[in-house]
């Protein structure tokens, strides 16, 4: 707890002014709150309480209890450590080679790159580079599929063949992932707690911070927080290469019923397929490489022989791969969940924007902080024998000795022990204590007797001593200046000079000397000096009440009746003006002798 604050910020409203050469500083009390979040699966499930009833006072440098708690709701989510994802390109789930025969009798006409080829593999565009497909021409020369084309002339002759690439219904976005960094946030609620009721702090809404808002100020002004959180390193608990490897999210641009739909594409996120960009050439001019096409096949030296030569380690077979081995209960090398536990939501799309991160768990303990400051103008501490004040101190003198009686006040909220000295005595009066301290309740009050040894001739000169109050542990309290006179009886009473017996005159005088005011310290409430502005003011209101109390009375009484009654019936019984009742409305009210309505028929 901090009492005074000044601006330190431009977005700070001024807390001082300042006038010529005199700062005048007004305090605002604040109470800062230090909280500590270790990351936890249980946290992140339900809301978490806390409950504030001590707080530590550094001015005091004392642990003081709060007469209304404060109660914090926490909302934590989920620690995640995200990868933005950077789309690069599309790579298809499964493509293979599909071959179209022809009679070898016009194999010198579909052999030829031009529509023919084109249309046959299902293409309709104007490119007519190998990437549509190849023709492989059957001869007395050459050897198709593995097999010679020169037959005896009983069988039939081979045909000669196109060779076309058909792709998958299934694709894959392959995207490149940056560099990872902690998504977190904390939501937190205060409430003040008031007869076991709890009073928002926050009615507008909870504060919110984390990674990508470590500051934010609540709608009412009165709660600020900033957010501490951890800075990702090599020894987080995901380790993955982000140079090398490439993330493949299943894509479907085709509609298909539910039951065709693949395995791939039913959005299990931990399936995902992470791949080494060493096995991606999206060039298409590598065989058994993600992205090989009919150009990579068409620069193969046997490119007629036997099929399916050219599209080995594909992302169907990646997913094959890790999908026996999960099956087996053997770890896998290529889905994303093989790399750490995902995040429960694991793939997440920026609304603003619209960027899309993979979000793993942070599974390692890690420790977050979240640094509120609160408004504590309405927060009341209760500072055990702190508050008090001395109300009275009454002297009686015989001339060796002078018996002091003082009245002290705890004006505290909680039970205190205390005790009373006399100080700083003139004439060489020695100082005294009351040589005990008591215990004194909450608004309560006590009394302490001491004597003073005051062996002095004149019984003419003021004696002036310093009347102290101390708490247990001797901290001055309160304190007030008294003087006295031999053989007389003194009074000093609240903000009162203290007046003796013989001065003839015991009106109160306000203590205004510089002495007094320095000697006249007080925790407990300060009497207002009652200037003649208010007196004047105070006195003209009565005036005009009066006046219009007597207009109002003449009224009444020569001009009409109903002016004398208006205001009067609200402090007595009104009458009844009509029967409520449908078959009593038109009857006259009647009224017995003690002038109660009754019933115009019964009379009762």
């Amino acid at each position: 707890m901090i009492y005074c604050t000044h601006p330190k910020h431009q977005n700070e409203m001024p807390v001082s002014t300042v006038n010529s050469a005199v700062t005048t500083t007004r305090c605002r009390p604040k109470l800062y709150l230090s909280l500590n979040i270790q990351n936890n699966v249980e946290i992140y499930s339900k809301s978490q309480f806390i409950m504030v009833t001590r707080i530590y006072d550094n001015l005091l440098k004392v642990d003081v209890k709060l007469l209304d708690p404060i109660v914090l709701k926490l909302q934590v989510d989920e620690l995640v450590i995200a990868y933005q994802l950077s789309h690069l390109y599309y790579a298809n789930n499964k493509p293979r080679e599909t071959v179209v025969r022809k009679k070898n009798v016009h194999s010198s006409q579909v052999c030829r790159f031009n529509s023919s080829v084109r249309v046959t593999c299902g293409y309709n565009s104007q490119d007519k580079s190998t990437e549509q497909g190849f023709c492989c021409p059957c001869d007395a020369n050459s050897t198709l599929l593995g097999e010679r084309c020169v037959y005896p002339q009983s069988t039939a002759p081979l045909t000669s063949s196109i060779h076309c690439v058909q792709y998958d219904p299934l694709w894959y976005s392959v995207n490149r992932l940056q560099v990872p960094h902690y998504e977190h946030t904390v939501h937190v609620r205060v409430y003040q707690l008031h007869r076991l009721h709890h009073k928002s702090a926050t009615p507008l809404g909870s504060v919110s911070v984390g990674t990508n808002q470590a500051v934010d100020v609540s709608s009412s002004q009165n709660i600020e927080a900033k957010y501490i959180g951890p800075e990702v390193n090599k020894r987080t608990s995901v380790r993955l290469d982000t140079a090398r490897k490439r993330l493949f999210i299943p894509a479907l641009f085709t509609s298909l019923v539910s039951q065709s739909i693949p395995p791939q594409a039913k959005g299990n996120v931990g399936e995902f397929l992470l791949v080494d960009k060493r096995h991606i050439n999206m060039g298409g001019t590598e065989c058994n490489k993600i992205g090989a096409g009919i150009s990579a096949y068409h620069m193969l030296r046997h490119k007629c022989g036997l099929t399916s030569q050219c599209f080995d380690n594909q992302p169907v077979h990646f997913w094959n791969h890790d999908k026996k081995c999960e099956l087996e209960g053997k770890p896998g090398s290529y889905f994303v969940n093989n790399v750490a536990p995902l995040a429960r939501k694991a793939l997440v799309r920026n609304r603003q924007t619209k960027e899309v991160s993979l979000q793993f768990a942070v599974v390692q303990p890690l420790s977050i902080s979240v640094l509120l400051t609160i408004d504590a103008s309405n927060i009341t501490l209760l500072h055990k024998g702190l508050s008090g004040e001395i109300v009275e101190v009454t002297m009686s003198s015989d001339g060796r000795h002078t018996e002091l009686v003082v009245h002290v006040v705890n004006t505290g909220l909680v039970s205190a022990r205390f005790g009373v000295d006399v100080h700083r005595c003139s004439h060489n009066v020695a100082a005294k204590s009351a040589g005990h301290t008591v215990v004194i309740s909450p608004q309560w009050s006590a009394y302490f007797t001491l004597t003073l040894v005051t062996d002095h001739d004149s019984d003419q000169e003021l004696i002036t001593c310093t009347v102290v109050l101390q708490n247990a542990d001797q901290r001055t309290v309160s304190q007030r200046a008294v003087h006295f006179k031999m053989y007389d009886h003194c009074f000093c009473l609240g903000m009162c000079q203290c007046i003796c017996a013989t001065d003839g005159s015991l009106k109160c005088r306000m203590e205004l000397s510089p002495m007094a005011a320095n000697k006249q310290q007080t925790t407990g409430n300060v009497l207002l000096k009652f200037t003649w502005a208010g007196q004047i003011l105070l006195c003209s209101t009565f005036a005009v009440l009066l006046l219009l109390g007597t207009i109002k009375a003449v009224l009444g009484a020569f001009v009409s009746q109903k002016v004398a009654y208006v205001g009067i019936s609200d402090f007595y019984d009104t009458p009844l003006e009509k029967y409520y009742e449908p078959e009593l409305r038109g009857e006259p009210v009647l009224y017995n002798d003690l002038g109660v309505p009754i019933h115009p028929e019964t009379y009762v």
